[in-house]
């Protein structure tokens, strides 16, 4: 049966052109967009009025963990809170307007599972792409990710991380991965440590690099890499992966940022978890204010304990006790990273929207809008950061033909917004409807 459905007087920010177009309908059949028009619609006595709002693309987050509990000790409670906790990072996602994400990082059968629950309408959520677990040498980038026990494993569906040491059980992992589900596949290469007083962590040897990316081809799956630094920067341009994941820490010279151009390869650089711990203060306010739409009772408890210890300043002798972010190192760095993207924009590099939301302990859930300010902070138009929330990110998906932009044909995904985001991003804060594949999914204020 055809379902049809009518949305108008709207201003429509397609993705294509930084032009908002105003007075303008569409018709949505069967999930897709099926017309766009100007002007008064015959038909919008049976549509949804939608108030000289504006309308962009469903927005897509390139680079997330959802598997996140947001609790360093996971405990009893955070056991028992633990789905709760992950359908919340799922709405949240909707509530600020992002209908798919990349999962970078993430047990296979808890991405399953995820993907379940939206399916079949246990919860709201975002379409998944997923590359399921890392896949990296023992005591590699994530270091501080266990290796769950049979328990944890059983409830959580397997490993966040496959430790692996030879090219012919990084094949096996890969193809494993695939026959899981795994729509990309993920690797590291991180030789410097990002936290206190720990020793810099192994990457793979060429050899099981280069069998990952052979068998990653093979089964006809794209790779991303994970590198915080220069040298993994250009080991990613030597295999020829297909996205990079964060921006280096330290700098890029002319000849790199050369390599990455004629590559071809595009880069989330996830910038403003690079320096959570350097706005502890802003983090403070926004949970002590609304925490509680983000995490779940026992999470948020430990989350706040976590943020004052390090405001309190982590000692030496703390630091020995778990894994902490090197702050010292993310003050010095930092800027240099901001330069980096900001010398990649200006050279043409593609460069795509994703928050790494879950994959630090203050970097939740449906704060979307932090990401798109911060590549504004590093030279991006508003117009060109909006497309690397939409367009650009469907391209590295591999989604073009399908999402990313409002035309005939793509699904109907999109966000309806207070204000015009094209002449000011604080509209993606006033996110009043979400529509995916056709349906409302999330409404506020309307």
């Amino acid at each position: 049966m055809t379902k049809i459905q009518i949305f108008h007087n709207f201003a429509l920010f397609n993705g294509v052109n930084p032009q908002v177009q105003p007075d303008c309908w569409l018709e949505v059949t069967n999930g897709h967009i099926h017309r766009i028009g100007a002007g008064p619609c015959s038909r919008s006595d049976r549509g949804i009025d939608l108030g000289k709002r504006t309308v962009i693309p469903g927005l897509i987050d390139a680079h997330v963990h959802l598997i996140s509990p947001f609790a360093p000790e996971i405990n009893l409670a955070v056991i028992r809170s633990f789905h709760r906790q992950i359908r919340l990072n799922l709405a949240n996602c909707i509530r600020s307007g992002v209908t798919t994400v990349r999962d970078v990082g993430c047990t296979p059968g808890l991405i399953r599972r995820m993907k379940r629950w939206v399916k079949e309408g246990k919860t709201v959520g975002p379409r998944i792409v997923c590359a399921n677990s890392f896949i990296v040498p023992p005591e590699a980038m994530p270091e501080h990710v266990p290796t769950f026990t049979l328990p944890l494993r059983l409830f959580l569906g397997g490993q966040v991380v496959e430790r692996v040491s030879t090219p012919d059980q990084v094949r096996e992992t890969v193809r494993r991965m695939v026959a899981l589900g795994a729509d990309w596949i993920k690797t590291t290469h991180t030789d410097k440590s990002l936290f206190m007083n720990r020793l810099d962590p192994p990457v793979f040897d060429d050899a099981c690099f280069e069998a990952l990316v052979d068998e990653a081809r093979k089964q006809n799956r794209p790779v991303t890499m994970h590198q915080t630094q220069v040298n993994g920067f250009r080991k990613a341009i030597e295999l020829g992966v297909d996205s990079m994941e964060h921006a280096p820490l330290d700098a890029l010279t002319d000849e790199d940022i050369c390599r990455i151009l004629d590559a071809g390869i595009p880069i989330v650089p996830t910038i403003n978890v690079m320096r959570e711990v350097l706005l502890l203060d802003q983090i403070a306010v926004w949970m002590d204010k609304e925490g509680e739409k983000y995490l779940c009772p026992e999470s948020l408890r430990q989350t706040r304990a976590l943020l004052k210890l390090y405001q309190r300043g982590i000692t030496p002798e703390i630091a020995q006790t778990g894994y902490y972010a090197d702050k010292a190192m993310f003050i010095r760095q930092f800027p240099v990273l901001m330069e980096n993207v900001r010398r990649l924009h200006v050279a043409g590099a593609v460069i795509g929207c994703g928050t790494d939301a879950g994959g630090a302990p203050f970097t939740v859930f449906g704060r979307f809008y932090e990401e798109i300010d911060s590549l504004l902070e590093a030279g991006l138009s508003p117009f060109e950061a909006l497309q690397s929330a939409t367009a650009v990110n469907a391209r590295i998906l591999h989604l073009e033909d399908k999402l990313g932009t409002i035309e005939p044909g793509k699904i109907a995904d999109f966000v309806v917004l207070d204000g015009d985001p094209v002449t000011d991003t604080m509209a993606l804060r006033q996110v009043r409807m979400v529509v995916k594949e056709g349906i409302i999914v999330y409404q506020e204020g309307m």
